[in-house]
């Protein structure tokens, strides 16, 4: 092999392994990150931790959205520093509502203010925009640490649509959103972040089946259905123990009850099954 030949495979080696990222990028990768600490520990003791994917889902109106804003609240006020980015594709985001669930975890209104301005709101009027959002955030997340968590609402709000302009039947739909979850997995690996994101209860009774592909379904790391029940709302937690983990693992159902009240959620009662 001539020495060209040999510095263009050292070149396409480089380009397409870990061995190619900068000092900036390796800095970002292994520096440390706070604790989520209260983020769900309402819902299950056993917190994610950088790398957790959290899907909530349910029908509409069953408070998915409300949960997710008390993580993003949550996650904000565990740390000065560390930033959240939200990505609204379904518009249901109030930032009003937000100030409030942080006064609720802070000692004073200019505190909340403070956190709320560590909150990076995306909007996105398709899913081709919400692509480029996520692409462009893993780019970023590469040389910056700042990012704790990354919520989506929602991951089903251009679905129908999607399909009905994509195809017939829907494959280059469900291909797409494939890709979709690849990429959200991959920001949370690569972002060393947790990704909480809910989507609507697309199919009632499908088992087996996920808009968003198997890569995304085998990632999901803690899986929280939402049903509403008797004036309250039912939240089943469903988790997967990770290899890494030391601890013994957590009861894989866990159930509680809640209802949402002008202060956020409030949760009743807990139960914990075995499968």
């Amino acid at each position: 092999m001539t020495g060209r030949a040999c510095r263009q495979v050292a070149m396409l080696a480089c380009d397409s392994s870990p061995c190619g990222e900068s000092g900036r990028q390796l800095l970002a990768r292994l520096a440390p990150r706070p604790d989520l600490g209260s983020v769900l520990t309402e819902l299950c003791p056993h917190h994610p931790v950088p790398g957790d994917i959290v899907e909530i889902s349910g029908p509409g109106g069953s408070g998915k959205t409300q949960l997710l804003m008390e993580c993003v609240a949550a996650a904000l006020s565990c740390d000065s520093t560390s930033a959240v980015v939200l990505l609204d594709t379904d518009r249901h985001v109030r930032m009003p509502r937000l100030l409030q669930l942080l006064q609720r975890h802070l000692p004073s209104a200019a505190a909340a203010r403070s956190a709320a301005s560590r909150l990076e709101l995306l909007t996105a009027t398709s899913s081709q925009q919400a692509r480029v959002a996520l692409e462009a955030l893993l780019a970023r997340l590469e040389e910056h640490a700042g990012v704790l968590l990354l919520a989506v609402d929602s991951l089903s709000a251009f679905y129908w649509s999607d399909r009905h302009a994509l195809g017939r039947v829907g494959e280059r739909a469900d291909a797409w959103y494939r890709q979709l979850g690849q990429q959200l997995v991959r920001l949370a690996g690569r972002g060393r972040l947790v990704v909480v994101a809910t989507r609507h209860s697309l199919s009632a009774g499908a088992t087996g089946w996920h808009h968003m592909g198997a890569e995304w379904a085998a990632a999901v790391t803690r899986s929280v259905c939402l049903r509403p029940q008797q004036g309250a709302v039912e939240a089943t937690l469903r988790m997967v123990a990770r290899t890494e983990d030391a601890a013994p693992p957590p009861p894989s159902l866990w159930k509680r009850r809640f209802v949402i009240t002008d202060e956020g959620v409030r949760w009743l009662e807990v139960r914990a099954d075995s499968e």
